[in-house]
């Protein structure tokens, strides 16, 4: 394992000495996470390169084509006493639009069939292109859609916060108001509780009969009123008894 470490260590330090050149490699610290990452980056770069080098020689293949296209048309041109200086300007417009064109499509040589495929592969890539706008368009709409009902559920949300904020300012505003009823009422209470202990003492020391209280009184009272009715109703019952006539064996006697 400290083998492999040290192996991929000296390719990494090589590829970064290959990097920088004549310049410093700036100092680091080195441990498994940082040599991970940087082989990584030694990876995609090497890879990149080979990418670049087959493409270069693409190019240079291209050019030789073209060079010898030239060489051939050139050779045709001058065995029918031809040459591009002496072609009408309107010629001369069309010979290089041709040029350009086949240096736009990448194509071998100048050919009707390599203008016939490169055409097709430009509208294949044209098609492919489209596709590739209709399906952003329709992630587009897709994310802006969800961005509408977002924002309608973050409006609903706000006026939702507002009104609770107002119904909480409300509550507190109820409920301060009776915490200082209460607290006015506790002080009452207990004022009035003071109160009735001062009158209870002064009770005491004034050793009132019990017969005296309140409701001995009204127990009193109420007696009172029941013997008033029953002499009520003796007075009426005697009454009665007056009104009637006397007995003859009375008058006699």
């Amino acid at each position: 394992m400290d083998v492999d470490l040290y192996e991929r260590r000296k390719k990494i330090n090589d590829w970064l000495e290959k990097v920088y050149g004549d310049a410093v490699v700036p100092r680091m610290e080195v441990d498994e996470r940082t040599l991970q990452i940087l082989h990584d980056l030694k990876v995609k770069n090497e890879r990149r390169d080979e990418d670049t080098l087959v493409y270069i020689e693409d190019l240079q293949q291209k050019s030789k084509e073209y060079t010898l296209e030239v060489q051939r048309i050139s050779h045709i041109l001058q065995g029918i006493g031809l040459s591009v200086s002496n072609l009408s300007p309107n010629g001369t417009v069309d010979l290089k639009g041709l040029v350009r064109i086949a240096l736009l499509l990448e194509l071998k040589d100048t050919s009707d069939t390599c203008y016939l495929l490169g055409m097709t592969k430009l509208s294949q890539k044209l098609s492919r292109v489209c596709d590739n706008r209709l399906s952003q368009q329709r992630v587009s709409q897709g994310v802006s859609d969800k961005c509408k009902s977002s924002m309608t559920k973050l409006n609903l949300l706000k006026r939702t916060l507002t009104k609770l904020n107002g119904q909480k300012e409300q509550q507190k505003s109820e409920i301060e108001d009776k915490a200082k009823k209460a607290v006015l009422l506790q002080g009452t209470t207990k004022g009035c509780r003071t109160q009735l202990q001062q009158l209870q003492a002064k009770l005491d020391k004034s050793r009132v009969v019990p017969g005296l209280l309140h409701e001995t009184l009204v127990s009193k009272y109420q007696e009172l009123d029941d013997l008033r009715r029953n002499l009520s109703y003796l007075r009426v019952k005697l009454k009665s008894y007056h009104s009637l006539p006397p007995v003859s064996t009375c008058i006699l006697l």
